[in-house]
């Protein structure tokens, strides 16, 4: 209504798909919550961080769309400048790879690692092999291809199979085909 102002806080969705009429000014603290895996653990949490120069410009283009507006960050310009990044790490490269590697062996097009290796940004070699050895460890996959040994590969189990379709850390969905 007239005379009131609206506040809307915002995830990092509001970097992109929605347009949200009225909005003349954007506050933005330059951070985000980003979802990492510890590559030896493979356990993920969510770290607060300094958010890319990109994503900062995709937070800007809410304001204007319908109306003048600014812009106003909560960083001094020497530091937008000099310490945050132009782009930020891709998922690839720090998000959970069991449910890639799960959906590689579902494709049967290849070993997870030639199919990951295609990527835009590959994951490290030995992230993957972690990967692979946890999955055969929860029972998403057997330890041989075909009947042989391979450290970094394996055939698709039953419960992979289950494991693959359900938008869950592996150790979760094992628990969940356990309880069932």
């Amino acid at each position: 209504p007239p005379g009131y102002r609206k506040i809307i806080m915002a995830t990092n969705v509001a970097e992109s798909s929605i347009t949200v009429p009225d909005v003349s000014y954007i506050i933005d603290f330059c951070l985000e919550k980003v979802l990492f895996t510890d590559t030896f653990t493979n356990f993920s949490s969510l770290r607060l961080v300094w958010a890319s120069k990109t994503n900062c410009r995709q937070r800007a283009g809410r304001v204007g769309r319908l109306r003048n507006g600014r812009v106003y960050r909560m960083v001094t310009k020497s530091f937008y400048q000099r310490e945050l990044s132009e782009y930020s790490v891709p998922e690839m490269l720090r998000s959970p790879l069991q449910n890639c590697v799960l959906k590689a062996k579902e494709l049967k097009m290849g070993t997870p690692v030639e199919m990951l290796a295609l990527a835009l940004s590959p994951p490290n070699l030995s992230d993957i092999c972690n990967t692979i050895l946890l999955l055969k460890e929860v029972g998403a996959l057997f330890p041989t291809v075909d009947g042989t040994y391979d450290p970094c590969d394996g055939d698709i189990t039953y419960w992979g199979t289950i494991m693959s379709k359900l938008p869950l850390d592996t150790r979760l969905s094992r628990l969940i085909i356990l309880g069932y």
